[in-house]
C-alpha cells in the first residue's frame, strides 16, 4: 500500500524519467500549508482573516496561530502585525491558490468518482494535499475535468464504479493467502500491516 507520509509535496523529479527544474520556492510543512489555504478562504468568505477567526478555524490556541504567522512573515508569504488583519503577500497568495485548488480538486474526486460523502472527502483532502506530487495532482485534475465533459463512453465509470463498489460491499472480503501455510499468511498479514498508509 502507498505510503503517503513518505512522499514529498511538489517532487524536484516526477515519474516521467526526466528530472524537473528545481523551483526556488520556499519548502512548507503541511502546517504552514493549512494556515495559507485558511487564511485565503477566510479572505474569499468573509472578506478579511483576524488571528481568532484562524484559531477557530484551525481548532488551535491563538498563540499558536502568532508563532505560525510570524514564521510565515518571514518567508515573506503573510503581512502580519499584532492587532491588525492578516494579508497574503503575492507570493503567499500564489502558494495558498495552489493548495486550495490542490484541495478542491481532491475534493472533488473522492466526492464525484469515489462517492463518499463531504466529510470523510474533505478529511481526506486534507491530508492527502500536502504529499500529492504536481505532476500527479496535474493528471488527476485532468482526469476529474474528463469525467465531467468528455461525451465517450468513459464518462459512465463514475456510475459504473458505484454499483461495482457498492457490489462488492455486499460480497465478504475473500482472504487472498488463505491457502497458504498458517506460518506464511501470518508473515503476509505483517507485511501489509507494515506497508499501511501513516496518513498523519
Amino acid at each position: 500500500m502507498l505510503n503517503f507520509a513518505k512522499l514529498k509535496s511538489g517532487e524536484s523529479r516526477e515519474r516521467t524519467g526526466k528530472p524537473q527544474m528545481k523551483t526556488n520556492t520556499t519548502k512548507l510543512s503541511a502546517s504552514q500549508e493549512d494556515y495559507l489555504e485558511t487564511i485565503v478562504r477566510l479572505i474569499r468568505d468573509k472578506g478579511a482573516a483576524r488571528v481568532r477567526d484562524i484559531a477557530a478555524h484551525l481548532s488551535v490556541a491563538k498563540p499558536s496561530v502568532t508563532v505560525a504567522l510570524r514564521m510565515l512573515r518571514k518567508h515573506k508569504l503573510v503581512n502580519y502585525a499584532p492587532y491588525e488583519l492578516v494579508t497574503l503577500t503575492k507570493r503567499g497568495e500564489q502558494a495558498a491558490e495552489r493548495i486550495s485548488r490542490r484541495h478542491d480538486a481532491l475534493s472533488a474526486f473522492f466526492i464525484e468518482i469515489l462517492d463518499l460523502d463531504r466529510a470523510a472527502a474533505e478529511a481526506n483532502a486534507c491530508r492527502i494535499e500536502h504529499a500529492i506530487g504536481d505532476l500527479a495532482m496535474r493528471k488527476l485534475s485532468a482526469f476529474i475535468d474528463f469525467m465531467k465533459t468528455s461525451e465517450v463512453p468513459a464518462r459512465n465509470l463514475a456510475q459504473g464504479f458505484r454499483e461495482y463498489y457498492r457490489e462488492q460491499e455486499e460480497e465478504p472480503m475473500s482472504d487472498p493467502y488463505a491457502s497458504l501455510p498458517r506460518a506464511q499468511k501470518q508473515q503476509k498479514n505483517l507485511q501489509l500491516e507494515d506497508k499501511s498508509c501513516e496518513l498523519s
